[in-house]
């Protein structure tokens, strides 16, 4: 995908919010100790490590970081 194309923040904005809705869909009615003993929904829930560049991995987003549109 090409850099700079500002007509594309709304479209990556909405899909943060469905990924938090998802999120919270998958949490939904479960405690914090629910939450610490369910590996994978932690692993559906939080988000991927950062690499040492302070960067997430190219491979862990669907349409890149923001500053790509920018």
């Amino acid at each position: 995908m090409k850099r700079n194309h500002p007509e594309r923040i709304p479209e990556y904005l909405q899909h943060i919010l469905d990924a938090i809705d998802r999120a919270a869909s998958y949490t939904a009615g479960m405690d914090l100790a629910g939450f610490e003993l369910d590996t994978r929904t932690q692993d559906a829930t939080q988000p991927p490590a950062i690499t040492r560049s302070g960067r997430f991995p190219r491979t862990t987003l669907a349409i890149g970081p923001l500053s790509d549109y920018i």
